[in-house]
């Protein structure tokens, strides 16, 4: 394949692909899906750490907000920058150190597959730590090899800020960490300051999250422990369930290499590239890269944790520079029927997620936002206008997760800034003083009611009025009830 045009394509599909990514749920989305909202809520705060994650996709939901009226098209867009510039870290990676056209097959898997398409609109951890596991990767190796201080600082680098993503890039390191000393040529580094400089600037870099961690009492670790715990009951199924997600993941991503290599010749490859006893550096790094995190996840079970389906999301990363290592073994690739595969593909995603939209199937769940979020904004205004006092300064949310996705999105819809008190619990939001919100009085959200024994600081609940949740389309709708806590004194 020419050169130029190569290059061509690996600038041209990604921008058409994040064109096309961001106007579908401009143009169909009602309102912010769960995690966004999540993100809304806490993110506004600006606070270095949050009871549940890293602070870093949350900043990215509040930065969307300053965007005016443009606020959705610009999560949409970040979103798919995280997405999409991750798969093209990894193809310009493949593009220097394997075949020029698995690169091009890395630019078709990750834009014909879920993990760069519909997954990114729920702005989540997972798809914000996309970028810095492709960046540890392409570090990681480079430093391997050089043992350059430059290289291991700016493999530190990415480990340090990854963590700032999501703790999950910790299950890349850990596999590589491994590969790292079971290969005598890279343990002998040990010896230099390479490494140590690594682990001291992630140590420096983590630090600040983690004092803030600390000084919450652990409110991430307490999070953790309270909700990824699983009985031994569950434990077959939960570990069936994301080893079979991911091995979904590894079929799906692997399709346009299979289809430009062949079946027989592209399994004999990466059969080779997995045998211990031929197995370069190479192909041991990008193994243990690609099927490392995996192994981790579906035995997670076993070690008392829940995971989540989404956990595999960024694995798609190092399972797409994997995958292209393997194909540049391969002499002949037909990437026009590869790039005819992804384009099925491609168009299959997007005519299936504008379906499940359009076609109102989900209408209860709250990860689909067929909310209508403007709608449910007005209403939101127009009841503290006849029942508050000055401006909306407070929102309260019961223990139910569709009051918090329709605080997020009324948030988000808002012309000015809110503080949330998310079911009016200190450790969910350790940065509200419940007296200042008795001080200036809140609006009160509940789903499909607010309980007579929820109170803020002892505060009762008033002026109680429930409402029909305004949908973008579908015929369900569970009430939505508003409250007011009334004010102790004026703002």
């Amino acid at each position: 394949m020419q050169a130029a045009l190569l290059r061509r394509a690996l600038t041209f599909l990604p921008i058409l692909h994040i064109c096309l990514w961001v106007l579908l749920p401009s143009l169909l989305e009602g309102s912010l899906r769960l995690d966004a909202a999540e993100g809304m809520t806490g993110g506004a705060e600006w606070q270095l750490s949050y009871p549940k994650h890293p602070p870093f996709s949350e900043w990215l939901a509040a930065i969307a907000w300053y965007a005016g009226p443009l606020r959705y098209w610009a999560l949409f867009l970040i979103a798919q920058l995280l997405a999409v510039g991750a798969v093209m870290l990894i193809a310009r990676w493949n593009l220097k150190h394997e075949k020029p056209e698995a690169a091009l097959l890395v630019i078709f898997a990750g834009l014909a597959s879920p993990f760069a398409t519909y997954i990114p609109i729920q702005l989540n951890h997972n798809i914000g730590v996309m970028p810095f596991w492709a960046l540890t990767i392409i570090t990681a190796w480079f430093a391997f090899n050089s043992n350059k201080l430059l290289a291991w600082a700016a493999f530190g680098l990415s480990v340090g800020l990854g963590v700032w993503a999501k703790y999950s890039v910790l299950h890349l390191v850990a596999p590589l960490g491994l590969v790292f000393l079971v290969r005598a040529e890279w343990r002998r580094h040990l010896m230099s300051p390479g490494p140590w400089l690594a682990a001291i600037l992630a140590i420096l870099i983590v630090t600040p999250h983690f004092m803030d961690v600390w000084s919450k009492n652990a409110s991430t670790l307490r999070y953790a422990i309270a909700h990824v715990n699983i009985s031994p009951r569950e434990l077959s199924g939960v570990a069936f369930n994301m080893a079979l997600n991911s091995t979904i993941l590894l079929v799906f991503t692997s399709i346009p290499f299979v289809v430009a290599a062949g079946v027989i010749p592209f399994v004999k490859a990466a059969r080779d590239s997995l045998a211990p006893q031929q197995a370069s550096s190479k192909d041991l790094f990008l193994a243990a890269a690609a099927f490392g995190p995996a192994l981790l996840v579906i035995l997670s079970p076993a070690f008392g944790v829940r995971p989540r389906p989404l956990w595999i999301t960024p694995m798609i990363i190092p399972f797409a520079c994997w995958l292209g290592h393997v194909a540049s073994k391969i002499p002949l690739l037909n990437i026009k029927r590869a790039a005819f595969a992804s384009g099925i593909l491609a168009s299959l995603l997007a005519l299936g997620y504008s379906n499940a939209i359009l076609i109102p199937i989900q209408n209860n769940l709250p990860q689909y936002s067929n909310l209508d979020a403007r709608k449910l904004s007005a209403i939101a205004n127009d009841y503290w206008r006849r029942n508050g006092q000055g401006e909306l300064t407070y929102i309260v949310t019961t223990d139910a997760r569709i009051a918090l996705h329709a605080a997020g999105s009324i948030a988000f819809d808002l012309p000015h800034r809110v503080h949330f008190f998310e079911a009016a619990n200190t450790m969910l939001s350790p940065w509200i003083d419940p007296d200042d919100v008795k001080k200036r009085g809140a609006l009160v959200i509940g789903t499909p009611v607010i309980p007579d024994e929820f109170t803020v600081a002892g505060a009762q609940v008033t002026r109680k009025e429930s409402f029909e949740r305004p949908v973008v389309r579908g015929r369900k709708r569970r009430p939505i009830v508003f409250g007011i806590i009334e004010p102790q004194s004026a703002p």
